[in-house]
């Protein structure tokens, strides 16, 4: 059976993130790496995650509490509020990933910063609004 991406693209999972989380596709602008990073959130893929960081970002991860908290959260929906390409080198995603957690109502409203090395797209700073 066919399951809509969780990323919110209006796509089939298979069609979408996936392809991306599996390593089948390299994703070719921040948003689309965004994407796929919440969508292996919301299957708690913490490798995926992990590989995908440098920098600011890999620094301060801890896999193993990644994990656990990816399975006690459940994820509601992503919004892409906006998506700035820089350069060919520097980009920013925007977004609020809604999630419940202990039962709670939460959103995470984040602007991500995201580098391109060796022609891949990583996430490695991010400023999270109140």
């Amino acid at each position: 059976m066919n399951k809509m991406c969780p990323c919110g693209s209006s796509k089939y999972y298979q069609d979408c993130c996936e392809l991306y989380i599996s390593g089948i596709k390299v994703p070719i602008s921040p948003e689309e790496l965004m994407r796929s990073r919440y969508s292996a959130y919301t299957i708690a893929n913490i490798e995926y995650i992990a590989k995908t960081m440098l920098g600011n970002a890999i620094k301060g991860f801890d896999k193993e509490e990644a994990v656990n908290r990816a399975k006690r959260v459940i994820w509601q929906k992503l919004e892409v509020l906006n998506s700035e390409l820089v350069n060919k080198f520097k980009g920013f995603v925007e977004f609020k990933a809604h999630f419940v957690e202990n039962n709670k109502q939460c959103i995470l409203h984040e602007k991500s910063e995201f580098s391109r090395f060796k022609d891949r797209w990583y996430y490695v700073d991010g400023v999270v609004f109140e």
